[in-house]
């Protein structure tokens, strides 16, 4: 996976420099369930949850659009069904669009890759003791670390 050898160059990178830590920050493929070991990722409502959350933020289907082209796009038309929803005047085509996008997403979310390999990168730092670092994940501001040799 591109991501896996992207964070593995990093780290070389980071032992060929003259740096004295290493900080990787991670995301929601580290969090757990409450109560449950259970990662969130690997729960069958996160994705849906995830979408959700961010199809409320104008700034974030801007951001996708620019990025990502029809991906930030289709996010926005999900949005605007979903307002028209919750507003009662939703149209027949809202209702479809809304079934097939959350449908999709239960189905296998573009997310989930990228998400599950962040928490994979752990494994490059798990018990790691050849140098200093620290890897933080998810809102709740975890910062696990071992401070190895340089």
């Amino acid at each position: 996976m591109p991501f896996l050898e992207t964070v593995r160059k990093l780290i070389l990178a980071y032992k060929l420099s003259s740096a004295s830590y290493f900080l990787f920050v991670g995301g929601a493929g580290s969090l757990h369930v409450p109560g449950s070991t259970l990662s969130c990722v690997d729960h069958p409502d996160f994705f849906l949850a995830y979408r959700r959350a961010i199809s409320t933020s104008l700034a974030h289907i801007a951001y996708m659009e620019d990025r990502l082209g029809i991906m930030g796009t289709s996010l926005r038309r999900y949005r605007e069904a979903r307002i028209a929803e919750r507003e009662g005047r939703a149209s027949a085509d809202d209702e479809r669009r809304i079934k097939e996008y959350e449908d999709a997403i239960r189905k296998q979310d573009m997310a989930s890759d990228f998400i599950k390999a962040g928490r994979t990168a752990y494994m490059f730092f798990d018990g790691n003791e050849r140098f200093r670092w620290s890897f933080v994940w998810g809102k709740s501001g975890v910062v696990r670390g071992q401070c190895g040799a340089v």
